[in-house]
């Protein structure tokens, strides 16, 4: 995503009973309509700030980074724990 907030989110030319609802953009303008009849927006918000960024575009590492920090000290736990007991596979 850019970061680009100049333009309006939607532009309209010529449109005719157009519904807007529950829009939200970083962009100081929603909306640019020109020759456009029957507009009816509900709920919409500019100059939104950003959302979070979503877990799913986070790297492997840092989306599993407690897992794997468990995963590796148990193992060290475990081959320690043969290795003092003597254990073999």
């Amino acid at each position: 995503m850019g970061s680009n907030n100049n333009g309006p989110m939607i532009e309209l030319d010529g449109c005719d009973d157009v519904h807007l609802e529950g829009n939200r953009t970083e962009s100081e303008r929603f909306l640019k309509a020109t020759k456009t009849k029957g507009i009816t927006a509900l709920d919409n918000e500019a100059g939104a700030p950003r959302p979070p960024e979503h877990e799913a575009n986070l790297p492997f590492y840092k989306r599993y980074l407690l897992q794997i920090v468990i995963s590796v000290v148990s193992g060290l736990l475990v081959a320690i724990i043969v290795g003092f007991l003597g254990l073999s596979a």
